[in-house]
């Protein structure tokens, strides 16, 4: 599996402590290396 650094993501914690990471995906990997247009651009962790 082939990994891409290099760009900069988003990030954001809420009030509870939850992690938001937002992704380059489109710019970074979809217009350039070939990654799947449905990949996620958005994730969110939740603390416990």
């Amino acid at each position: 599996m082939k990994t891409v650094h290099g760009a900069d993501a988003p990030l954001c914690v809420d009030s509870r402590g939850d992690l938001y990471v937002g992704e380059v995906t489109w710019t970074f990997g979809v217009s350039r290396f070939g990654v799947r247009e449905d990949a996620h651009t958005f994730q969110k962790f939740e603390r416990y």
